[in-house]
């Protein structure tokens, strides 16, 4: 049987937390406390893994859930330098509502990589 490896849990709570602050993974720095791990999800070859993952404000406790099946929880304290990130709030650009953006696999892919997503 293959699981889902406790460490990309953990990861994918620092994903969450860094897209919701807006702030690149690789720029942030995050501490873990207090963490209970319950069960790992296990990998199928005909069904995709879904993990729910809640981050509550201001304490940052995080719970992540296969389904009604609790994975982890915990608290997350993330820890960035607001001076290093002025070169990357830039404003984005406006896109008139009628023109059409048409993407190919490749560019879609290459976003992907551009935002550190892994794929397969």
């Amino acid at each position: 049987k293959n699981t889902y490896p406790y460490a990309a849990t953990l990861v994918a709570v620092w994903d969450t937390l860094a897209m919701v602050l807006g702030v690149p993974k690789k720029q942030f720095s995050v501490e873990f406390r207090d963490v209970h791990l319950y069960t790992q999800p296990l990998l199928h070859d005909r069904r995709l893994l879904r993990l729910s993952v809640a981050i509550h404000r201001g304490k940052g406790r995080f719970e992540v859930l296969d389904g009604n099946i609790k994975v982890a929880t915990g608290f997350i304290i993330g820890e960035f330098d607001p001076d290093s990130l002025e070169e990357i709030k830039e404003e984005p650009e406006k896109v008139e509502p009628e023109e059409v953006m048409e993407l190919i696999s490749n560019d879609v892919y290459q976003l992907m990589q551009s935002r550190d997503y892994n794929y397969l």
